[in-house]
């Protein structure tokens, strides 16, 4: 058994599972817990199997013995074995033997016993009856039997002589254990007792039963004495055998338990290593465990938090690439300016330019480029403003239609220097909404700007409300494909003559007051044809009559 311990022990299996338990502190203290129950469980059943085998082993003996005792007081009673001389009184017994081969003691009132007590087995036999019956695990008493059958058939053919010894003794000349069960059987009482008996050195059971005479009263006490030959051998027998079986059981429980530990820990690694992943900063790192159980659902936050961040990282490089590409254009739109004005200054201060003409045209050039360089500033301020969810605009109630009207009036100003006219068709005259009359129109005024600016001469801008959207829509050159997703993005503009003064800022501007007054802004071009501003208004608030 040893050996095959060690072979297990140094198998691949055992070697791989050992390997795998040296990072998994959790595997480890489960298997620790699953085999200290497992240990308990199995010295609990080790000592119940023991009690409870030899209880009812015993307590079997006895039962079978205290019947048979109850057939050969009947017999006794009806031969009245009293009465008969040695001779017949063996015979007799003779056929008693045919119903138990038991020790046959007959107690009587005088205090005569008369012992048939059957001639022990050789000791070798004896011991090789205890072996056989411990493994083979068959009934002692069948064994026992056994070798007698074949013992008295050997005694028969060499000497001829019965297997049984008859004696004679008074109780006083027994044992005090013997008297006492005689005692007590005469008394009426059932007797079933085991003890050890030293003289054949063995556990043995002691069984009464009582030999009623025609009176009614107790004639006589039969007393069966048998031997429980081997009992502590053949469980010393039985333990190894179950120990071993034991053993074994233990370790493929540990076996199965280990796979099963690492079963279930295994989902607990890999979110480990997922979890140190994005620690290190690989958000795209996932765990795709599935299980409908609390380590699923954990496994689906880590996974959830995962993608999170991912969408956050990927926000926030987006963020610096925006950085980096609004500090660049800022840079290029104050540079050339700031060149042309100091061009324009080198020029006057080293007198370069001396003719009035030329110095008032260098005058208007300078004026030009820093008026566009204030405006580039306060566009740059009122969208740092508009971006930042701390500051407030003013709302209040207002008629968004009155907004719209005040809005067109004031771009037919521009639109006439370019012979473009600009129509309003209204579904209402009243669109209560609660916002800041200035950003609104500041809003519309830009989305105008931009449709009078690339519309061509003689064209027309329409300006429709109808079931809460509102739609700009000129007819002039349009956006490339490739330029309508950016038209919003800082500083992003076409260079050509129609947008020559163009900061970049103005669209960018108008839907950060569309994103604050939770309108959503779209927009629709085909390139050579015009392009539809498309704004989807919020839901008119009720009238109260208060405006």
């Amino acid at each position: 058994m040893l050996e095959k311990i060690r072979a297990l022990k140094d198998s691949r299996l055992v070697r791989t599972l050992a390997g795998r338990f040296d990072s998994n502190r959790i595997g480890m203290r489960l298997l620790k817990y699953f085999g200290m129950a497992l240990l308990v469980l199995a010295a609990i059943m080790t000592l119940t199997f023991n009690h409870f085998f030899e209880e009812n082993y015993v307590e079997r003996t006895q039962l079978q013995m205290y019947r048979r005792a109850l057939s050969v007081a009947d017999i006794v009673r009806e031969k009245d074995i009293v009465s008969h001389d040695e001779a017949e009184m063996a015979r007799i017994m003779r056929n008693v033997n045919k119903v138990t081969d038991d020790d046959i003691w007959i107690a009587y009132r005088d205090g005569t016993v008369v012992f048939c007590n059957h001639m022990p087995p050789p000791k070798e036999d004896m011991e090789h009856m205890r072996r056989v019956a411990a493994r083979m695990g068959r009934s002692l008493h069948s064994e026992l039997e056994s070798i007698q059958s074949g013992q008295e058939q050997r005694m028969s053919r060499i000497r001829r002589s019965p297997n049984i010894v008859f004696s004679r003794k008074s109780v006083s000349e027994l044992p005090h254990d013997y008297q006492d069960i005689i005692r007590r059987g005469l008394k009426g009482e059932t007797v079933i007792r085991e003890g050890y008996d030293s003289h054949i050195e063995e556990t043995t059971s002691y069984v009464t039963a009582p030999v009623y005479g025609a009176d009614g009263g107790i004639q006589a006490v039969v007393v069966l004495r048998q031997p429980v030959f081997g009992l502590n051998q053949s469980l010393h027998e039985i333990a190894k055998i179950y120990a071993f079986c034991l053993i074994a059981a233990i370790i493929t429980a540990f076996v199965i338990a280990a796979a099963l530990s690492l079963k279930f820990t295994d989902p607990l690694r890999r979110m480990k290593s997922v979890a140190s992943e994005i620690a290190s900063g690989n958000y795209k790192a996932r765990s795709y465990i599935t299980q409908k159980d609390e380590i699923g659902q954990l496994a689906q936050t880590i996974d959830g938090m995962a993608a999170k961040l991912e969408k956050a990282d990927n926000e926030t490089k987006q963020m610096e690439k925006s950085r980096k590409i609004f500090i660049s254009n800022i840079s290029h739109e104050l540079r050339t300016p700031v060149t042309v004005v100091r061009g324009s200054l080198e020029a006057l201060r080293d007198k370069v330019v001396t003719d009035p003409a030329e110095v008032e045209h260098y005058y208007d050039t300078m004026y030009n480029e820093v008026l566009f360089q204030q405006r580039l500033i306060n566009d740059l301020l009122e969208l740092t403003r508009l971006q930042n969810p701390e500051f407030s605009i003013e709302k209040k109630p207002l008629n968004f239609c009155s907004v719209i009207r005040d809005a067109v009036r004031s771009s037919r100003h521009i639109a006439r220097s370019r012979q473009v006219t600009v129509s309003a068709d209204l579904d209402t005259d009243m669109y209560k909404l609660t916002g800041d009359y200035g950003r609104l129109n500041q809003m519309l005024l830009i989305f105008l700007d931009n449709a009078i600016k690339f519309s061509r001469e003689g064209g027309s801008i329409e300006v429709s409300l109808k079931d809460r959207v509102l739609r700009i829509t000129d007819h002039g050159t349009g956006i490339r494909p490739e330029d309508l997703d950016h038209i919003f993005e800082r500083f992003y503009h076409t260079w050509d003559a129609q947008n020559k003064s163009g900061s970049g800022l103005g669209l960018t501007i108008a839907r950060s007051i569309c994103e604050r007054h939770n309108i959503v802004c779209n927009v629709m071009s085909e390139y050579g044809k015009g392009t539809t501003i498309i704004l989807s208004l919020p839901a008119p608030e009720p009238l109260d009559g208060a405006m």
